[in-house]
């Protein structure tokens, strides 16, 4: 485990390959806090310079129900 300050999507970009997870907080907060019409695009180019998701496990809400 890294503490690794998430303060940009520029970092996210970078840490990403070498961590199983990025967890972006304080950024999203501080601009819910300050600006929050700002947090939706935020939170776009976060997920934009993360790309698509690498893991070829099934995700929880695509189990078939029984």
């Amino acid at each position: 485990m890294s503490r690794v300050g998430i303060s940009t999507p520029s970092v996210a970009a970078q840490v990403a390959p070498l961590v199983d997870a990025v967890v972006i907080g304080t950024p999203v907060v501080r601009a819910l806090v300050s600006a929050p019409e700002q947090a939706p695009p935020l939170i776009a180019r976060f997920a934009q310079a993360l790309g698509p998701p690498t893991t070829t496990e099934p995700r929880a809400h695509s189990r078939p129900r029984h």
